[in-house]
């Protein structure tokens, strides 16, 4: 025999938000001889092939809510991670106006920069890190731009990103 409890019978305090009533919360196997005892307690007595269909008439309902709780545990390692790059983007920018000022970066040079590299800014500032890093990549040598210093902002990008 199988006793069990579905989520129905949980109390709210340890019920996950948004599963179905009809999942099962508790199960044990027992004996025949104890069916009434675990009745008295609340539980669901029935015999082993019944209770695999019930659990078979509820996949549906639980393969849902785990799909939907997956969704949303992805979506929340997602922003967590957005929000990191969110938070070291003001100083990853800085460092990188810092590099090309001490390597001699000229006031129209720098605006040639803003100009050429706005996309990769405006992703960076963004915190789009890994964007910002594939619209770098394409770049090509330009000007006071070398491949040098390509190399030295995909790294620092790199390094913020870890």
């Amino acid at each position: 025999m199988i006793a069990y409890k579905t989520f129905a019978q949980c109390p709210t305090n340890q019920k996950p938000e948004g599963i179905p009533n009809s999942i099962v919360w508790q199960q044990v196997a027992i004996p025949l001889e104890k069916k009434e005892e675990y009745e008295l307690q609340g539980f669901i007595v029935i015999s082993e092939s019944d209770y695999i269909a019930y659990v078979a008439s509820h996949a549906g309902e639980l393969n849902t809510y785990l799909s939907t709780k997956t969704a949303e545990l992805t979506k929340n390692a997602i922003i967590k991670k957005i929000t990191s790059y969110q938070l070291k983007a003001p100083m990853l920018i800085n460092d990188l106006m810092a590099t090309n000022t001490m390597m001699g970066i000229s006031t129209k040079q720098s605006d040639q920069m803003f100009d050429d590299y706005y996309d990769v800014l405006l992703r960076l500032s963004w915190g789009a890190f890994p964007t910002a890093l594939n619209r770098l990549l394409l770049k090509r040598p330009n000007g006071f731009v070398t491949q040098s210093l390509i190399d030295k902002w995909t790294q620092m990008i790199t390094e913020a990103m870890l």
